[in-house]
């Protein structure tokens, strides 16, 4: 599978796991994506992402490392567990 339709299917995944999300910006680098059997695959990457909050309209700026467990479901890989890593804040 190409990087590039790697990536759309991850950003997918994120945007239906975020449904109070007016808007979502993310770049992702470095993809890489390990298939652990037929059934499951894990996935990491590096990310830089910018949204904006429904609700309120606050803007979110933030960077790191994620990854997610995917599994084959009826057909369809979906996320059923993910993590997130952002670098801690020096100036805390």
């Amino acid at each position: 599978m190409e990087n590039a339709r790697r990536e759309e299917i991850v950003a997918a995944g994120v945007r239906s796991s975020l449904p109070g999300v007016r808007s979502l910006e993310v770049v992702y680098g470095d993809v890489q994506v390990l298939a652990l059997s037929a059934e499951y695959a894990l996935a990491s990457a590096s990310f830089r992402r910018e949204m904006v909050i429904d609700s309120t309209g606050a803007a979110s700026k933030s960077q790191g490392a994620v990854s997610w467990l995917w599994r084959n479901i009826d057909g369809q890989w979906l996320i059923v567990h993910g993590h997130i890593s952002h670098p801690l804040d020096a100036g805390r």
